[in-house]
């Protein structure tokens, strides 16, 4: 989670406050299609997970 919270904090401090919802609603959707992509496509993936994610 750090990677997301550090990154969505990056669009709010390049927008500013009171300009920032457009992007960080599309930032959202983007991640939330890779969750969606890699709950589906679990298996497709050849790389080594941690083990915590697998738990």
């Amino acid at each position: 989670m750090g990677y997301p919270i550090y990154d969505l904090t990056s669009v709010v401090i390049s927008y500013g406050v009171d300009r920032c919802e457009e992007a960080l609603e599309a930032r959202k959707r983007t991640y939330i299609k890779k969750l969606l992509y890699y709950s589906e496509h679990f298996s497709d993936c050849t790389e080594k997970w941690a083990d915590f994610i697998l738990k």
